[in-house]
C-alpha cells in the first residue's frame, strides 16, 4: 500500500480490541457480582470451583484465592452430603436447573443451612458447560422455622394431657395454659 509516495503497512487490531473489551467486560461483571450478598459459586462439571464471589467468601469463609481450583465436595459439601451433590449435578445436567435446600460446612468447621440454585451455562469461547450456583444463607430462617414446629409439637404435646397444664414468666404473666386449665 502506499501512503503519501511511500510504502505503508496497513495493520488491523479489531480482533485485539475485541478481546481487550471483553476482558474489560468480564473485569466489570466481577466486579458487580462481588457485592452481591449471596454466594455466587461457577463450577465446571467436575466440579472444580472456576469463579467466587465475595458473597462466597462472607458465607462459607473461604476466600476465592483459596477456594478456586478445589473442588466444591473438598471445600464446602459435608462428607456426608457428598451422594446428594452428586445427584442433584445431574439433576442440573439434566434438566438445566436444580434448586434445593442443604447444609455446607464453613472454613472455621460450622455449619450453615443454604438454599441452592443451580443452572447449566455454556462457557465463553466454547469452553464448556459451567454450572452457575447461588448459595443463600437460610440458616435464620431455618432455626425460625424449626422453632416454630417445635412449638408447635409441644403445644399439641401438652394439650392432649388430661391434667391442667400452666405456664408462667419470671414476671408471673401467664405464657401457657392448655385448654384442661381453662376449665
Amino acid at each position: 500500500m502506499t501512503l503519501r509516495g511511500r510504502r505503508a503497512l496497513l495493520v488491523t487490531i479489531h480482533g485485539r480490541s475485541e478481546h481487550l473489551r471483553a476482558e474489560e467486560e468480564s473485569r466489570e461483571l466481577a466486579h458487580v457480582l462481588s457485592f452481591a450478598a449471596d454466594a455466587i459459586i461457577v463450577c465446571n462439571l467436575d466440579r472444580e470451583i472456576r469463579y467466587w464471589n465475595k458473597g462466597a467468601e462472607r458465607i462459607f469463609g473461604y476466600g476465592s484465592a483459596e477456594s478456586i481450583g478445589r473442588t466444591i465436595d473438598t471445600l464446602i459439601v459435608p462428607p456426608d452430603r457428598s451422594d446428594d451433590e452428586a445427584r442433584t449435578l445431574a439433576e442440573t445436567v439434566t434438566s438445566g436447573l436444580a434448586t434445593f435446600e442443604t447444609v455446607r460446612h464453613r472454613k472455621d468447621g460450622s455449619f450453615v443451612f443454604v438454599s441452592v440454585s443451580n443452572k447449566l451455562v455454556q462457557g465463553a469461547n466454547g469452553s464448556g458447560p459451567l454450572v452457575l450456583s447461588t448459595n443463600k444463607d437460610v440458616t435464620q430462617l431455618k432455626v425460625l422455622r424449626d422453632a416454630k414446629l417445635m412449638e408447635s409439637r409441644l403445644r399439641e404435646l401438652l394439650e392432649s394431657t388430661p391434667d391442667s397444664i400452666v405456664m408462667a414468666n419470671p414476671t408471673g404473666h401467664i405464657v401457657f395454659a392448655n385448654s384442661q386449665a381453662e376449665r
